[in-house]
């Protein structure tokens, strides 16, 4: 027996040095894939060299599932009702969107690395799915809430999701164009998200329902399409049990996140807008976001992307508590230099467009006296250059190869339109504000989509699915910093100066809105009140030109790469 237990022992060391050794050979394998900042074109991956690329009559349908599912997200980004009229929860019914968006995105991009692609693009599908049916339904505003947080859990696994799809679905050659095609969408639902909820939001026959209603028969199309067209690639790594990908989970970081998410949103939405930053619960939120974010980094530094560094009974005891071995956003990914920078310009660039999308509107109503609908159409000059300078841009870095220059060109180009819109007011010509959005948006349009086809680019194919999730994360995450400072500036600096206008009660200027001000507003305060909405509105645009500035230096930390033509 003592014979045959040494040798267990002996077996079982032998198994523990091969599995070193293995970790060991993975470890060096995949550092040596991480591009080290040197220039020059980038070797493909074998695998992709062995790829299948589906053919003409299975990519069609394909795109377009991907491009209705990325529509939808992005169209529900801006759809914001007010039905319930509960001031309290009015906040909530576009932050819980984003909240669960932004906090599950990490944890989809480690279940795109070891589960099916296909069946978790679906199920993603479905739960927005019943997250759109629930607002659709919902009789009051914490059920609509509830379904607004669903369909954010679900819309994180569809975008980070289609771009997964979207790499193995064309050569390398000719995926920036292909990005750049799927991606376009999502800006034409931002732009358009505003004007459609306002046009069903208005009618009589529609109502506010039907911006949720309007998910379901595309979203099922969606899900059909995938179902029966798209054919999982193999995966470079071994097949692993169940059990064993549970373990690969990083849930504690993922409840980490989601706290410090939560906290970071409940200070925004309410400091310096509905109570003063000093109010305990502001900063107490804000103090919470910066534990949890300390400690959500902390246990992804403790996880690496391998095993968790046992050497301790301390570390060995919080692996049994997780029963995970990888890190959620592994360091060596997001700290490559590339991604690095694509995350920081996709905060920067998304903090510019949303507030543009949030306040040109408010700009065209409350200043110019345009309805909804008419502040809508006033948008396409911005939405039609958008969408010109992104196929351009992608069509652009598939012949050349280059696509640095496009972010840079993006930086200069939207910085310039930022500030040519920030000097709009009560009298520009039609020609005026046309030519400074048409400069805008193609500005914008010629690099926002840069990022996920950098990450693409620069991440050995195994790493990619958690790599679209930190632009898509960026993305989100600007877009909910920009509407909280930009309402901050925009209210205070609007109280300040209705104040100054003598006779006037500033508190029912501002509850009436930005609607309707020529025929609410009494005839002898309308110049006044018009003058403090454009200087309100001018100090809430210097916000895009900061941000869009900032997403230029960001550029500059790009690596110089050309892509290989194959």
């Amino acid at each position: 027996m003592n014979f045959e237990h040494d040798s267990e022992l002996k077996d079982d060391t032998s198994s523990s040095d091969k599995n070193n050794a293995n970790e060991k050979e993975t470890s060096e394998r995949l550092s040596s894939d991480q591009p080290t900042g040197q220039s020059g074109p980038i070797p493909p991956d074998a695998h992709e060299d062995e790829a299948q690329y589906p053919s003409l009559l299975v990519l069609v349908p394909l795109t377009f599932a991907l491009m209705i599912s990325i529509f939808m997200i992005a169209l529900d980004t801006n759809i914001i009702v007010t039905q319930f009229h509960s001031l309290n929860d009015v906040g909530w019914y576009g932050s819980a969107y984003l909240l669960t968006l932004m906090s599950f995105q990490p944890t989809y991009g480690r279940f795109y690395t070891h589960f099916n692609i296909k069946w978790l693009f679906i199920s993603a599908l479905a739960i927005f799915e019943v997250g759109s049916t629930i607002c659709a339904t919902a009789t009051s505003s914490k059920l609509l809430i509830t379904g607004r947080a669903i369909s954010g859990m679900g819309a994180s696994g569809i975008f980070s999701g289609g771009l997964t799809i979207s790499h193995g679905l064309v050569r390398p050659k000719i995926r920036p164009l292909y990005i750049s095609i799927v991606t376009s969408v999502y800006g034409i639902a931002a732009i358009a998200g505003p004007l459609l909820g306002g046009v069903f939001t208005d009618s009589e026959r529609l109502t506010w329902r039907f911006c949720f209603f309007l998910n379901l028969p595309f979203g099922g199309l969606a899900i059909l399409i995938v179902a029966l067209q798209y054919k999982v690639p193999p995966r470079p790594q071994p097949e692993l049990s169940i059990r064993q990908k549970l373990k690969h989970m990083d849930f504690l970081g993922a409840v980490l996140l989601l706290g410090a998410m939560t906290c970071l949103l409940l200070a925004l939405k309410d400091g310096g807008i509905n109570s003063p930053w000093s109010n305990s619960k502001n900063w107490g939120c804000l103090l919470g976001f910066g534990i949890l974010i300390l400690c959500f980094l902390t246990v992804e530094f403790k996880l690496k992307d391998g095993q968790v560094l046992a050497k301790s009974s301390v570390h060995h005891n919080y692996m049994m508590l997780t029963h995970c071995t990888r890190a959620m956003i592994p360091f060596r990914i997001a700290s490559q230099r590339t991604v690095a920078a694509s995350c920081l310009f996709t905060v920067f660039v998304n903090m510019a467009i949303d507030t543009h999308i949030y306040y040109l509107p408010i700009y065209f109503q409350a200043v110019r006296g345009t309805t909804a609908e008419q502040s809508g159409i006033r948008m396409l000059p911005y939405l039609g250059s958008n969408i010109l300078a992104t196929i351009v841009s992608g069509a652009s870095v598939s012949r050349f190869g280059y696509y640095v220059p496009f972010m840079w060109m993006c930086g200069i180009i939207f910085t310039a339109g930022c500030g040519v819109l920030h000097t709009l007011g009560r009298f520009n010509t039609t020609a005026q504000w046309a030519g400074y959005e048409v400069l805008t948006g193609f500005g914008f349009g010629i690099g926002f989509q840069v990022p996920y086809t950098a990450v693409q680019i620069v991440l050995p194919t195994e790493d990619v699915p958690i790599g679209n999730s930190l632009p898509v994360f960026s993305q989100a995450l600007g877009g909910a910093l920009a509407i909280s400072i930009a309402q901050n500036i925009l209210t205070n600096t609007l109280s300040q100066e209705l104040k100054m206008i003598p006779g006037l009660d500033s508190s029912e200027i501002i509850a009436l809105g930005a609607k309707n001000l020529t025929s609410t507003v009494p005839s002898e305060y309308l110049d006044g009140v018009l003058d403090a909405y454009t200087y309100a509105l001018s100090r809430t645009l210097i916000l895009p030109i900061a941000a869009a500035g900032m997403a230029f230096v960001c550029s500059l930390g790009m690596e110089w790469r050309k892509v290989e033509k194959k």
